[in-house]
């Protein structure tokens, strides 16, 4: 389904029955699958009149009226398009996948008695280089001497991350499609879930582009770090409705109760 498709206004008029049989209406608008009713634009049409002092006349209501539904067509794209996006390439996913993979070579290597080179280099490589510190950063320039599928699979996942440079959808369609195939055609066979799973959702990570990055997670992601945290300090809740007060007052800013004795 194209989320970006052209919103075709109906002037026909067709009868709808909501699923209460409370409200029928006409069709004002259809936005791909979603349709705009003419009883939803007279809700808007009331709450903006409600604003205005003055009566308007009725070639200004009815430019008040067109004005609304353009507007209430755009909220509908822009929320197909936070529905399209419901697709989050988890940096995590790809780190924890490369850090299985050191671990594992890790243990071969020592099983077999070659040299420890992978000991104590996990944040090495999982770190963004520009946060390494001088250390980490000489570690990291010897571990890329050696042709290792931990080096390979550290190489593939830096190559990913100028994904995010491109502006345009069909170019950064053209960088995942690369990166997709020299993945599968790889040995680092733990990536290459994570390559078909890229080429599977294609569409869905290009609407980002699409949206030319007006639509932002970091509100979502900072309310899931919370979450984690919350989880975390209280070592585990005994049931789903103690973990779900406890979230209400630590993401909702709810008052907190007053202790008799306070512990900091």
């Amino acid at each position: 389904m194209r989320y970006f498709g052209i919103a075709l206004l109906l002037i026909c008029s067709i009868g709808l029955t909501s699923v209460s049989a409370q409200v029928v209406s006409r069709v004002a608008a259809v936005v791909n699958k979603e349709i705009i009713s003419t009883h939803q634009l007279d809700q808007r049409l009331q709450e903006q009149l409600a604003k205005q002092q003055k009566q308007p006349s009725p070639v200004q209501m009815g430019a008040l009226r067109q004005e609304l539904l353009s507007r209430m067509i755009e909220e509908s794209l822009v929320q197909q398009r936070i529905a399209a996006l419901n697709l989050t390439v988890s940096e995590e996913e790809i780190d924890f996948v490369l850090d299985r993979i050191r671990a594992g070579e890790a243990r071969r290597m020592k099983k077999e008695g070659y040299e420890p080179v992978l000991a104590h280099s996990r944040w090495c490589l999982l770190k963004r280089p520009s946060r390494l510190t001088s250390t980490q950063r000489d570690r990291l320039e010897d571990l890329l001497q050696y042709n290792l599928k931990t080096i390979r699979a550290y190489l593939l996942k830096e190559e990913f991350q100028l994904l995010w440079d491109y502006v345009s959808p069909a170019w950064a369609g053209k960088f995942l499609d690369r990166w997709c195939t020299k993945v599968l055609r790889s040995r680092v066979d733990r990536f290459k879930p994570i390559a078909r799973g890229f080429r599977k959702n294609r569409e869905l990570i290009l609407n980002w582009f699409r949206a030319h990055g007006t639509i932002s997670a970091g509100a979502v992601e900072g309310l899931n770090n919370k979450l984690k945290l919350t989880t975390r300090k209280a070592y585990g809740y005994r049931s789903f409705k103690v973990i779900e007060i406890a979230l209400y007052h630590a993401l909702g800013h709810l008052p907190q109760p007053h202790f008799t004795h306070k512990f900091w």
